[in-house]
């Protein structure tokens, strides 16, 4: 199997042209400063001004406009403001749309509604984006040059195998990991087989854990109104209706196993004192973390080059849990299809519009199916 080039060698590959002729990649860093200390969001801007008034229909506005949201929720990850990004934060950017399967001609669509974005600023007059160095930079335009490989190969993945790993190393790999929050990230995936984009959208009241310790320093643990009444340890997984930014069609409800609660009391101990909901958080930065922080610093260190991928084999990242997970209770133990679906957070059925009291029946009816069976045959890491 032939290795793919990675795209950040490519770009690095020139870099003795750009220290010889003055060329620096990251050529909208100097306005960053400025943009943060002005009360006008530029994005929110563009999305009333240039979108909003657009000839089409109120759905592909709102489409539009929820792809910038997720363009500022990525560059949050980076603490840079989101119209002052460097062509790798782009290209970090795209490498989290292929990891989820998204068809090329759909990713393509995203990508161009950011860069027209930062094309109709570089040429706007009172913008800076078309000025000095930055004159006719398009970071976007940029990153897709880099990337337009995997843009129309690794997108249309499904013709490429998924690795096998053996959960004997995996649990391996992640021994042998020492960022605490790394650690307790992979393992959340692995255990509930959620998307990055919903590990990035825990927040404190979706996790219950009987600890008086813990709930002393955290008041807000646990409460959410869906287990705020349920005995034991449980987490909650928000649907897409609930929480912008995730994908899941259903609301969730798991149990939370032996090893992924002592995990999170040692992580919650630890967690730094910053005033955010967020379960999981940057630890630089204090902002949420974004999948493609994910991506690059968890899921690349831990599995690659080994898992970086060919032209054969996916490579592992933050979608690889989602993978494994399936798998596991597909495969491996072969329980009620409707369970998995349940697990995984897909569609099933009407719920009636979904009313509280329909939601709440639903979670808390499979909750009590899955639980026994659920902490009797998830995978343990020996963390």
């Amino acid at each position: 199997m032939s290795e793919k080039p990675e795209d950040d060698d490519e770009l690095s590959a020139f870099d003795k042209f750009g220290e010889a002729f003055n060329q620096d990649e990251d050529k909208l860093r100097e306005f960053d400063e400025k943009f943060r200390q002005l009360d006008e969001d530029p994005l929110e801007l563009y999305k009333s001004t240039r979108i909003g008034g657009q000839n089409i229909t109120k759905k592909h506005i709102q489409r539009k406009k929820s792809n910038i949201d997720r363009w500022k929720r990525h560059m949050a990850g980076y603490d840079r403001h989101a119209a002052c990004p460097s062509t790798r934060h782009a290209g970090d950017f795209i490498d989290v749309l292929i990891t989820e399967d998204l068809s090329k001609d759909y990713t393509k669509r995203i990508l161009r509604i950011i860069r027209n974005m930062f094309d109709y600023w570089s040429k706007h007059p009172k913008m800076p984006h078309g000025t000095g160095d930055a004159k006719g930079y398009n970071p976007i335009e940029a990153a897709m040059m880099f990337k337009e490989d995997k843009i129309n190969s690794e997108t249309a993945s499904e013709a490429r195998s998924v690795p096998r790993i053996t959960v004997e190393e995996l649990g391996h790999r992640l021994r042998n990991v020492k960022n605490l929050l790394h650690i307790v990230v992979m393992n959340t995936q692995f255990k509930y087989g959620i998307r990055g984009s919903q590990v990035c959208h825990i927040q404190l009241p979706e996790v219950k854990i009987e600890h008086k310790e813990l709930n002393e320093l955290y008041p807000s643990l646990g409460t959410h109104h869906r287990i705020e009444d349920m005995d034991g340890d449980v987490i909650y997984f928000a649907s897409r209706d609930e929480t912008p930014g995730v994908k899941s069609e259903r609301p969730i409800v798991m149990p939370i196993d032996r090893e992924t609660r002592q995990l999170l009391v040692k992580y919650l101990r630890q967690r730094p004192p910053v005033k955010s909901s967020w379960l999981f958080i940057n630890n630089a930065t204090g902002n949420q973390l974004q999948t493609g922080y994910l991506n690059s610093a968890i899921y690349k260190p831990a599995f690659h080059p080994e898992y970086s991928g060919s032209d054969e084999m996916r490579p592992v990242t933050s979608h690889y849990p989602r993978h494994k997970f399936t798998t596991h209770w597909k495969k491996e133990k072969d329980i009620n299809h409707e369970l998995v679906k349940y697990m995984r957070g897909d569609k099933q059925g009407e719920l009636k519009n979904n009313k509280t009291d329909a939601v709440d029946y639903y979670v808390h009816t499979y909750y009590e199916d899955i639980k026994d069976v659920y902490l009797s045959n998830i995978y343990k890491f020996n963390l």
